[in-house]
């Protein structure tokens, strides 16, 4: 037992500096402050190979369709992978209806995956990406972005910003326990077995481009193989929904 101990707690600390590493890589803007790391889902216009999948009819209102501003003027912390000029290029060749990729200033490549009127996603290297979905509060706009670093094992910083990118709050994963239930052929023993991998978690989220839900999963990066299954069978994932002042 102690051996299996040790194993995880190098293991851990090897996967914590490493998540750490990509945030101060990707950007220096205060993270999302869950007790864990962290799907919103009208037609969509994606990217796949080299040209676009979809229709662009509908999605610009010319050249100062709001979402499209709010993503140019993005402050370097937050993107310091792009300029301005690299964000406008990827729009540009959406609507050019080629594929929307740049080369960023460090040498890799940066894809728009998707924009449509209210959502996109962009690949900002191959272990970061980000989502941005445009909702709508009490007359006004607000924008939740979702940061997510890793690829195998990802961890997602989710914020609220207003159209000048003020931070007006963050949304909260919730408690690791949430997203376990125990099925009823299971033991109590084994299930607390099963939890205990779960200590620590990372928690990602994800954006929909057709409703304004977002959606939690967790990693369970040092589970051992013959945990596995059963461990997937105690998982589950959260979904919330835009009211108009929060997800709930």
């Amino acid at each position: 037992m102690t051996g299996r101990w040790n194993v995880r707690m190098v293991c851990v600390a090897a996967a914590l500096s490493l998540t750490t590493a990509l945030k101060a890589q990707n950007e220096t803007d205060t993270p999302f402050t869950g007790s864990m790391g962290m799907s919103l889902t009208m037609p969509v216009t994606t990217v796949d190979g080299p040209a676009v999948k979809g229709s662009h009819d509908g999605i610009r209102e010319g050249k100062d369709n709001l979402l499209r501003r709010f993503w140019t003027s993005a402050p370097d912390s937050i993107l310091p992978y792009l300029d301005r000029s690299l964000r406008q290029e990827l729009t540009d060749y959406i609507d050019m209806k080629v594929r929307a990729e740049v080369k960023n200033p460090f040498g890799g490549s940066c894809v728009m995956d998707t924009l449509t009127a209210d959502y996109l996603k962009v690949t900002l290297t191959g272990s970061s990406l980000m989502e941005i979905k445009m909702l709508p509060a009490e007359g006004d706009t607000v924008f939740c972005v979702v940061r997510t670093y890793g690829k195998d094992l990802k961890e997602s910083d989710v914020t609220l910003y207003d159209k000048q990118w003020n931070r007006v709050g963050t949304v909260p994963a919730g408690e690791i326990s949430s997203f376990t239930v125990m099925p009823a052929d299971m033991s109590g023993h084994r299930y607390g077995q099963l939890c205990e991998w779960l200590d620590p978690a990372m928690v990602y989220a994800t954006l929909s481009p057709e409703s304004e839900q977002i959606v939690f999963q967790v990693n369970a990066p040092f589970v051992p193989t013959t945990d596995k299954k059963d461990l997937h069978r105690i998982l589950r994932q959260k979904s919330l929904t835009w009211t108009g002042k929060g997800f709930n």
